[in-house]
């Protein structure tokens, strides 16, 4: 009897394509959960930085914006550099970021931490996209809509 996939795939896909889904899919999926956190510890926050929550909606919708602006320039700098490096710089964003928020612990450094710096982590978004798209060759679609559901999931947890 012939296999229908060769040993080294998964589905007619290569193996480490799908661990690299896999992985792209936890990232989103913690993602999604820190914003979950953040929300329910806003009122925490607001009381050990001594600001309001007015402070906290404000930086939160900085980081959106830096996200939407940066989401168009990651696609760009994707092309231009690869997915490996662009990876890279958004890790090295979000643990820049976090340093940031953590020894620092002041409003100034909440907003330049999570409203500025963690925003800059949007220039790996669509790279994921562009991973599975290069990576996948007959499962496209699945791939596509097992990464997309990391963000209902983590804000759901």
């Amino acid at each position: 009897m012939k296999l229908k996939y060769p040993s080294k795939t998964w589905f007619g896909e290569k193996k480490y394509a799908w661990f690299i889904m896999s992985f792209l899919w936890l990232y989103g999926f913690i993602g999604a959960a820190t914003r979950f956190v953040l929300a329910y510890y806003q009122i925490d926050i607001t009381n050990e930085l001594g600001v309001n929550r007015s402070f906290i909606a404000f930086t939160w919708s900085l980081n959106m914006v830096v996200v939407l602006i940066f989401t168009s320039v990651g696609g760009w700098l994707t092309d231009r550099y690869g997915p490996k490096k662009l990876m890279i710089v958004s890790a090295l964003f979000t643990i820049i970021g976090d340093l940031i928020i953590v020894l620092f612990q002041n409003s100034i450094a909440f907003l330049v931490g999570f409203g500025l710096i963690l925003g800059l982590i949007g220039i790996a978004s669509t790279t994921n996209y562009i991973l599975v798209l290069t990576w996948f060759t007959q499962h496209r679609a699945k791939a596509m809509t097992i990464i997309s559901s990391a963000q209902p999931l983590g804000l759901a947890s």
